[in-house]
């Protein structure tokens, strides 16, 4: 094959002045036809593996972007081959003229030099070899589209959709790594398509403008569906899968017809609107699992992760002393035990938390009472001095709450400016800092560790999270698990080790129980220390 390829070659160089005619355009057409088929490798038996397919996407990429140079410049200049040469000119800077191009065949290139030693074609070769390599796997599907819109089967679909997910990684890793490049890799074949089916070995501009509006939606569809994906953003577990599955459904739903429309609108072959309309719905079909897919593995992967080796480093380490301090005080004071993690138990973590909100509550406003006449509004004060008072009053709601919100900085600032001075300023903004880290412990949810994942599969009551028992949960849970018993018997079993596997991990690690473990990490450090000098409202 590489023997007539370059015969072909030969032949259509030395017949230039033939062009035009059927003898020319025959030859031409076996060219381009023997040349996509690849030269340099055998081709493989079919292979549906996942990794051969992220392979073939990879090469795929890699042949666009080699061939981009290649492509534009046979499209601008005309030529089938196109050469630069610096012709002499005894009159011209050094004795030499500005360079031009010239096709390969020109014969004024008869005789003249090449000090830089490249043929010229060095980057078409390359294209070729790596088209040949990516046609030599011979990557086929194992559940095609065709099959899907055969037998929509639940397993073919899933099929389809898995498959989608992993061959298109390459595809968004390259996206956002360098959106022009991945533009580049599109173009090329897009255009060279293009005159194919327009009946045509040569690009032109025309196909370049046609494929570089195509390429460019391709790319910025194909970026804003990974940034969905990989871009965590606002959701939980649930909806997260669920709005990055949407969003790559349809941006995959735009970027199948549009590079079909790049290569067809205004070519003999013609744009038919049905072909695109089936591109688009596999699109979405694949894209829908790829997003959901890949979100929903990145998110478990990280749960994993943060459950086995999680970073506990508290945000604010000497509030962080303090609350544990007080923490303590209450589990010890009132016998609570912080391994019982059930949501109503009125000894356990969460009636520890309890307490200790309580107590913050009244110390907070017992301050608040000597400092009401330096926050309190006066109608005499100036407008600077309202807005600090604004700020500190909202900061002071906010620490009241125990999961809504905690005090912000700005509110924090205002206040230490206003009553910072004083020893109850300074002792409220301490409690301030301690109601931020409970909202945080209480927040995270009383559950940690291995068994924060693995409780969600028990078939009985869940302790993960912080509010109340729902009615529904119970029969919600026994309910799934009498559906999964129905599709496998051994479905009850593999929930209830699933269950019993995430809290000895946690036994050993000591990692269940979020309070027991936050006192045990951070009670008798250091906490907030403050100045004796202060003046005291108490005292005055």
């Amino acid at each position: 094959m590489a023997d007539r390829l370059s015969a072909y070659a030969d032949w259509l160089v030395a017949n230039q002045n033939k062009q035009g005619t059927p003898e020319f355009e025959t030859v031409a057409n076996s060219y381009k036809q023997l040349r996509s088929q690849g030269t340099t490798a055998p081709q493989a038996a079919p292979d549906d593996s996942l990794t051969t397919g992220m392979a073939s996407s990879a090469l795929r990429m890699a042949g666009g972007a080699t061939d981009f140079l290649p492509t534009v410049t046979k499209a601008i200049t005309g030529y089938e081959n196109p050469r630069i040469q610096i012709p002499e000119n005894p009159d011209g800077l050094f004795g030499y003229g500005m360079p031009r191009f010239v096709d390969a065949s020109d014969p004024r290139l008869e005789g003249a030099t090449n000090p830089l030693g490249f043929e010229g074609n060095e980057f078409e070769k390359a294209a070729d070899a790596i088209y040949a390599k990516q046609k030599a796997l011979n990557y086929q599907p194992k559940v095609p589209w065709e099959q899907v819109k055969s037998d929509p089967s639940a397993a073919n679909i899933l099929g389809f959709m898995g498959e989608a997910a992993v061959t298109s990684l390459p595809d968004m890793a390259a996206v956002m790594f360098n959106a022009p490049l991945y533009f580049s890799t599109y173009l090329a074949p897009i255009a060279q398509k293009r005159a194919e089916n327009d009946g045509r070995t040569q690009v032109t501009p025309a196909d370049l403008s046609y494929a570089a509006i195509a390429s460019a939606g391709i790319a910025t569809a194909e970026r804003i569906g990974a940034k969905g994906i990989f871009s965590k953003g606002a959701g939980n577990a649930i909806t997260r899968p669920l709005k990055a599955g949407g969003k790559e459904a349809v941006t995959e739903a735009i970027q199948n017809p549009l590079e079909y429309a790049g290569e067809t609108v205004n070519t003999q072959t013609g744009f038919d609107p049905a072909v695109a309309a089936d591109q688009s719905l596999a699109g979405a079909v694949g894209g829908a699992g790829a997003g959901t897919g890949i979100r929903t593995t990145l998110d478990a992967t990280g749960a994993v992760a943060n459950a086995v080796s999680p970073n506990d480093t508290p945000k604010d380490p000497e509030a962080a002393a303090d609350f544990a301090n007080r923490l303590s005080g209450i589990i010890e004071s009132n016998n609570f035990n912080t391994n019982d993690l059930e949501k109503g138990a009125t000894d356990g973590a969460r009636a520890a938390v309890d307490m200790a909100h309580s107590q913050l509550g009244a110390d907070m406003r017992e301050k608040l009472d000597f400092l009401k006449q330096k926050l309190g509004r006066d109608r005499l004060d100036p407008i600077e001095t309202v807005v600090e008072k604004v700020m500190a009053d909202a900061g002071a709601n906010e620490a009241r709450t125990k999961t809504k919100t905690i005090v912000g900085q700005q509110e924090y600032d205002a206040t230490e400016r206003l009553v910072g001075q004083f020893k109850e300023g300074q002792d409220l903004l301490r409690l301030y800092r301690e109601t931020n880290e409970l909202t945080r412990l209480h927040n995270s949810g009383y559950v940690g560790g291995l068994s924060r994942i693995t409780d969600q599969l028990s078939p009985f009551a869940s302790n993960v999270g912080y509010t109340a028992r729902s009615a529904a949960e119970l029969p919600t849970r026994l309910l799934a698990t009498g559906a999964g018993a129905t599709l496998n018997p051994y479905f009850p079993a593999a929930q209830l080790a699933a269950v019993g596997t995430g809290r000895a991990v946690d036994a050993m690690t000591g990692r269940r129980s979020r309070v027991a473990k936050y006192v045990r990490d951070n009670q008798g450090k250091g906490g907030v220390s403050l100045d004796d000098n202060l003046i005291s409202l108490r005292q005055q």
